[in-house]
Parts: C-alpha cells; sequence; structure tokens
C-alpha cells in the first residue's frame, strides 16, 4: 500500500479556545489486525490508529478523542479549562503529521490532563491510562507501562464500584480488572476477580470473555503460587500499594443495611459496597492510611455515622 494512501487529512475545531486545525487520521483498511493481547490492546502488521485517536489542540492543547472535539462545552468551564492549560502549556511537537510512539504517547497524556480539567468520570480516565500503557509496551518501556497499568486499574476500579453505566458490560469490567491485577503483579486479587467473573450469572452470554478468564485465572492462581513459595521476591512494581481486601460478615452487612435505610434481604453485597463507596465520595472522605481490615471498617463506619457537615475533608 502507498503510504500517502494510508492517512488522510482532517478538520477539527478546539471546543476550549476555538481554535481550527487539520490533523492525520488512519484509512481502517490500512490497519491490519496481526493478533490481540489479554488486555485487549490490539496489535497491527502495519500502522498502529491508536496512534491518531487523540487530537490535539496546537493553540491550548486541548487533548481528547474525536466525540470530545464534537461537544460544546460551557463558556465558564471553557474559560477555567483554557486557564489552566495556559498555566501548564509547554513547547510540544507537531501533532498534526504522521505521529511516532513517543508522540502518540504524549498525545496520551495531554488527552488525561484534559479529562482530569473537564472532570470526566473514572472510566474515561482508565481508558486513556490503559491505552497509554499499550503505547509503552510498544515501545518496550514496561516500567512505565506498569505505573500506566497501575493507574487504569485504580480507576477501573472507581468506575466499577460507582459508575452505573459504562461501556464495557460487568463481566468484561471484572475481567479487566483481574487481567491488570495479573500484570501488576497483584495475582490473588487476579484470581478473586476472575472467579467473580466465572460465576457471574451473565458469563454464559459472553463465551469469549469466559474463555480468557479461565486462562488467566489459571496463570494467575500459577503465579500466585510461586510467588508464596518465594516470598523474598521483589514485587513487580517497588511502589504498589498492597490493597486491604473488605469483608462484611453478617452483624456488618445488617448494619450497613440500617446505615443505607433499608431492611431489605434483597440487598446484595455489590450494591452496599458501591452505595458506601458512593456516600464516602459525596463526604470527601480519606480512607488512606488503614493497615487492616478492621482499620478500614472503623474508618467507614465513622465516616457513614458522622453528621456530614462534621466530615474532615
Amino acid at each position: 500500500m502507498n503510504p500517502d494512501s494510508i492517512y488522510f487529512p482532517q478538520s477539527r475545531k478546539c471546543p476550549v479556545c476555538k481554535t481550527a486545525f487539520a490533523t492525520q487520521r488512519v484509512r481502517s483498511s490500512a490497519s491490519v489486525v496481526s493478533e490481540r493481547d489479554s488486555d485487549f490492546r490490539t496489535c497491527y502488521k502495519t500502522i498502529n490508529p491508536t496512534h491518531y485517536s487523540i487530537h490535539v489542540c496546537p493553540n491550548c492543547l486541548f487533548a481528547a478523542q474525536d466525540s470530545q472535539f464534537e461537544q460544546e462545552i460551557p463558556d465558564g468551564e471553557r474559560e477555567a479549562i483554557y486557564r489552566a492549560l495556559l498555566q501548564l502549556k509547554q513547547q510540544e511537537p507537531d501533532f498534526g503529521g504522521k505521529r511516532t510512539s513517543e508522540q502518540a504517547l504524549r498525545t496520551l497524556e495531554l488527552a488525561v490532563r484534559s479529562a482530569q480539567l473537564r472532570k470526566q468520570g473514572a472510566s474515561a480516565l482508565a481508558g486513556l491510562f490503559l491505552r497509554a500503557a499499550w503505547i509503552c509496551r510498544e515501545l518496550g518501556n514496561a516500567e512505565r507501562e506498569l505505573v500506566f497499568l497501575e493507574q487504569a486499574k485504580t480507576f477501573y476500579l472507581e468506575s466499577f464500584a460507582g459508575e452505573r453505566e459504562t461501556k464495557m458490560s460487568q463481566c468484561t469490567l471484572m475481567y479487566l480488572i483481574g487481567e491488570l491485577h495479573r500484570r501488576t503483579g497483584n495475582y490473588q486479587e487476579a484470581v478473586r476477580w476472575f472467579s467473580r467473573v466465572i460465576s457471574d450469572r451473565g458469563i454464559k452470554a459472553e463465551p469469549e470473555i469466559e474463555r480468557l478468564t479461565r486462562q488467566r485465572w489459571a496463570e494467575a492462581k500459577e503465579a500466585f503460587g510461586r510467588a508464596q513459595s518465594n516470598p523474598d521476591a521483589p514485587p513487580v512494581l517497588e511502589k504498589r500499594r498492597q490493597s486491604i481486601r473488605v469483608t462484611l460478615e453478617e452483624d456488618l452487612l445488617l448494619w450497613a443495611r440500617r446505615a443505607l435505610g433499608t431492611n431489605s434481604p434483597g440487598v446484595g453485597l455489590d450494591d452496599l459496597l458501591r452505595a458506601l463507596l458512593s456516600l464516602v465520595r459525596e463526604r470527601q472522605a480519606d480512607l488512606g492510611g488503614c493497615r487492616s481490615d478492621e482499620e478500614l471498617l472503623a474508618k467507614l463506619r465513622s465516616v457513614l455515622t458522622a453528621p456530614p457537615e462534621s466530615t474532615n475533608h
């Protein structure tokens, strides 16, 4: 294929500063898939269209996917974003032409910054961090890939806990969270999430996710066994935080139902946890620094039983 026929120009108008600019896109016929990784990264034999999935305004450096450039931003929000971008602005390469892998990674970093300024949801940020990890894998930068995978995992967990509508099915999202745990070396959590997928009532409607889950579950379980036999081995990420697993026993389950204003036995554990996390976020409480389940549960109980105005921010 003629290299010039791979790309086509596209005009865009920045929703923040209203600057019109041209950018490059990749024709779908030019992207030939070679394989797919277990965290949904698609590998291509030719050009990688992910490199061109983010538009970057050359004036204010607002960066986002195509759909975000079609959305109008209210004037007040637009001015606040522009002022913030102006403070953070630095010299950047020309993103309007052909992009290297390094430039593609930079567009995703700028997109994360823009999404944060727009206060977009956890799933949007998670997807950007995951694609940044894919580019790092392409570059062979394993250390930075792990950092982005950790960020993606954090926001997918937040999305699972609090967002009611996501582009993924619940089984797919749980699988991806498990796979990100596995890829970042937290094999015990990976096994736990994969087990949740297998036991979910909706899994039979997604045979490919079930197949992937069973494969990764076996790999994670084997890796966890190796880690248990060699406890002195260094962690995959030196600064990886150990997650605290919250377990709600029957007495705490009854307390949680009362705290949520319902005694219905039909309220499930997942529903309770999502509601509790939503309440915690509303009160902007910090639950960090807990070293055990007991400490975390005691702190959570104090947050939810205190009047909202007395909660520490």
